[in-house]
C-alpha cells in the first residue's frame, strides 16, 4: 500500500436555502506499478452518505479497476447515486441511478516514418434507475485511432446511443420530444493536427439519427502559438437538427487567450457565445503556484446578452481562491 491514498471530506451548509445539510465521506485510491513487466494495476472506491433537513438522508458509492497498461487496457468502473442524495456544497448530475463504464483498448506501436500507433478501442456506458431498467446509453463500438510521428491524429468513431424517459421535455423553444426508448448511432471521423506546431487545427463531423429525426454536427477549431509564452485559439460548433416537432440549429463561438509567464504564473482567459440563448460569458483566471501543490487564484467571470450588436451586463463578479499543501 505504499503508493495507495486515503481520503476523507466532511461538509456542512447550503447556501441556497437556510436548511441544515452535511455530507461525509470517504475513499480510498489503490496503485500498484511493481507487477511484472512493468505492469500495473489501479483501484478506487468510495462512498458518501448526505443529511438534509427536507430530503433525508441517502447515500452514493462506486468502484473503479483498471489495468493501464500497453499494449492492452481495460477498465470497469461501477457507481450508485441515490435518489435522494442532495450535496448542497457540491453537485450531483443525476439522482437514483446505477452507471457502468468499461473500456478495453489494445495499441500497437509500429514506430515508422509515417505511423507512430494504431489503437482500438470500445467504450461501453449505460446507465439504469435503481431497479435496473435501461435510462440511457452511450458507448463507443470501436474507436479507430491513427497517429503519426510528429502527433498528427486521425480517429473513426462508431458510437450508439440509447435515451428513455417517461415524460416529454423541452429540447428547443416550442420542441417538444414525446416520452419514449430512443436508440440510435453515429460515425464521426476527427482529425487533429501535432500541438508542437505553431498552428494547430482539428476537424470533426459527426450525422445520425436522432430521437424521431437527425441531427449534423460539425466543429472547427485551432490554436496558434506565436511564442513559447502565448497562445491563442478559437472554436466553432454547427448543431443542425431536422425532427418531426421542428427544426433549428445552434452555434456555438468561443475564444481563447492564455499567457504563460512562467511556469509558476498563467493567466487563461475564455469567451463563449451561443445564437440560442445569445449569452456571452467570460472567464479570466489568474494562476501563481508559489510552491509546489500550492496555488493562488485571482478569477474574474462576467455573463451578458448580446443580439443585433446591442449587450447588456447580466452578473459578474471576483472570486479569490488559496490552497496550500502541508507535507509531514
Amino acid at each position: 500500500l505504499a503508493e495507495s491514498e486515503l481520503g476523507l471530506i466532511l461538509t456542512h451548509g447550503d447556501p441556497r436555502s437556510n436548511r441544515s445539510n452535511t455530507l461525509a465521506g470517504i475513499d480510498f485510491n489503490f496503485r500498484n506499478s511493481a507487477l511484472p513487466k512493468g505492469k500495473q494495476l489501479v483501484g478506487h472506491a468510495f462512498f458518501m452518505g448526505t443529511s438534509d433537513q427536507g430530503a433525508g438522508e441517502d447515500s452514493a458509492f462506486g468502484a473503479a479497476l483498471a489495468l493501464p497498461n500497453e499494449p492492452l487496457t481495460a477498465e470497469l468502473t461501477l457507481h450508485q447515486t441515490g435518489s435522494r442524495f442532495r450535496p448542497a456544497l457540491g453537485f450531483v448530475s443525476q439522482t437514483g441511478v446505477r452507471e457502468y463504464i468499461g473500456t478495453v483498448a489494445y495499441t500497437w506501436r509500429p514506430n515508422t516514418p509515417q505511423l507512430r500507433s494504431v489503437s482500438l478501442r470500445a467504450r461501453p456506458y449505460f446507465t439504469t434507475d435503481l431497479h435496473q431498467r435501461v435510462l440511457q446509453g452511450d458507448s463507443d463500438v470501436p474507436t479507430l485511432s491513427f497517429t503519426t510521428p510528429s502527433g498528427d491524429s486521425l480517429s473513426l468513431q462508431y458510437t450508439f446511443t440509447r435515451d428513455a424517459f417517461d415524460k416529454p421535455f423541452v429540447i428547443w423553444p416550442g420542441v417538444v420530444i414525446p416520452p419514449g426508448s430512443y436508440g440510435w448511432g453515429r460515425f464521426k471521423p476527427s482529425i487533429s493536427t501535432s500541438a508542437k506546431r505553431p498552428l494547430s487545427v482539428s476537424l470533426s463531423y459527426w450525422s445520425k439519427s436522432y430521437y424521431e429525426g437527425t441531427q449534423g454536427d460539425y466543429r472547427f477549431s485551432f490554436d496558434w502559438r506565436p511564442s513559447r509564452f502565448l497562445t491563442a485559439g478559437a472554436s466553432y460548433q454547427l448543431r443542425a437538427v431536422r425532427l418531426p416537432q421542428g427544426n433549428f440549429n445552434l452555434r456555438i463561438l468561443s475564444g481563447r487567450l492564455n499567457f504563460a509567464f512562467s511556469p509558476d504564473l498563467t493567466w487563461n482567459t475564455i469567451v463563449q457565445y451561443d445564437d440560442n440563448s445569445h449569452d456571452l460569458g467570460l472567464n479570466s483566471r489568474f494562476r501563481w503556484t508559489y510552491r509546489p501543490g500550492s496555488d493562488l487564484f485571482l478569477v474574474y467571470n462576467n455573463d451578458g446578452f448580446f443580439d443585433n450588436w446591442h449587450s447588456q451586463r447580466l452578473a459578474s463578479g471576483f472570486a479569490l481562491k488559496m490552497g496550500a499543501a502541508l507535507r509531514y
